[in-house]
């Protein structure tokens, strides 16, 4: 059995940002709907210096999202908690912390039946019980190949196999920009946009504690990647 305890402050903010970039059932393919769950060592928030960590993983598909919180304890095997927990999990946190906001929760993990506890530690008879999932077919690792910058590319091409010259114009989907603003907000931080290769391939995305990535859009082969000024659009 496998034991994290967290602040209740930070868990609840930990899941409510990562639920930005979960996906959505789909056909009944629930591949994106959840987080991705471990623990290791890495700079958590404000910290200085490495420490024992939870660290969530998500994405819709498209954008990629990972956060880290500090913690106490460590988890066995990673495991994905499903999308339909983050529902009732971030109320759920929202009122422990309301009674204490220093209050400390824990997620206890049964490794063989994966059935968890949410167990508050100020009073342990409240508890919150679910099951989690083994990670199976979940891509974390081109997950971590692109929030490394490892998955961009220096060529890109339109619709019509041409080469996209590489200049000083960016695309990006408006929905995807909303997410990054929604983000930004939430955590009172600055967008740090990084640009890894090609402008059209992936870019990495920092926002206070957050790390993404946000992929680039084709654009027109034949359109002026130097001037903005001779777009008609503009």
């Amino acid at each position: 059995m496998a034991r994290v305890t967290v602040a209740a402050r930070d868990l609840q903010r930990f899941f409510e940002i990562l639920g930005a970039t979960v996906g959505k059932i789909v056909d009944g393919d629930d591949t994106f709907a959840c987080v991705y769950l471990r623990t290791g060592v890495a700079v958590a928030g404000d910290d200085v210096s490495a420490s024992q960590v939870l660290t969530g993983v998500t994405t819709d598909g498209v954008l990629i999202g990972r956060m880290h919180v500090s913690c106490n304890g460590s988890l066995d095997d990673p495991v994905l908690l499903p999308s339909a927990v983050l529902s009732w999990i971030r109320p759920a946190l929202q009122e422990v912390i309301r009674g204490d906001k220093d209050s400390l929760v824990s997620l206890q993990v049964h490794r063989d039946t994966l059935e968890a506890k949410l167990i508050v530690e100020s009073d342990t008879s409240l508890l919150h019980q679910f099951n989690l999932q083994p990670v199976g077919s979940y891509p974390i690792d081109l997950c971590d190949r692109s929030l490394a910058g490892l998955t961009a590319s220096d060529q890109v091409t339109d619709s019509d196999h041409r080469p996209l010259d590489s200049g000083k114009l960016s695309v990006f989907l408006g929905p995807h920009l909303g997410v990054l603003v929604t983000l930004a907000k939430k955590l009172s931080a600055d967008v740090y946009l990084h640009r890894v290769k090609h402008p059209a391939s992936a870019h990495l995305v920092s926002i206070g504690a957050w790390r993404g990535v946000l992929p680039g859009t084709r654009y027109s082969a034949d359109i002026d990647v130097e001037s903005p000024e001779e777009q008609p659009a503009l």
